[in-house]
């Protein structure tokens, strides 16, 4: 190949000639624990806005939510983060 990387064999994982280093072809996600953080964080803010979980429209930016907008707002808003948070975690195994 002419960009100064070698395919080893049929793997998808390059490697850089006379150097050590990895090649961009393919890599695993850096950080599962970000994945891990992401949807336990996506599901906690499902659940809550699902079982109306008093502990969570207790928290500040929530809590503006609900009295501005009203409760059912709040449970919208709340379900569409941890919605955005679920699809964040798939990004970081989608996309590495």
């Amino acid at each position: 190949m002419g960009n100064g990387y070698e395919r080893s064999g049929g793997a998808a994982i390059g490697r850089k000639k006379n150097s050590g280093e990895k090649g961009i072809f393919m890599q695993l996600p850096p950080t599962p624990f970000m994945f891990a953080v992401a949807a336990s964080i996506g599901i906690g803010a499902l659940w809550a806005a699902w079982s109306n979980h008093d502990d969570a429209f207790a928290l500040r930016k929530v809590a503006w939510v609900e009295r501005r907008w009203g409760r059912r707002s709040s449970r919208t808003v709340l379900a569409l983060l941890g919605l955005l948070l679920l699809a964040l975690a798939v990004s970081f195994l989608t996309f590495p």
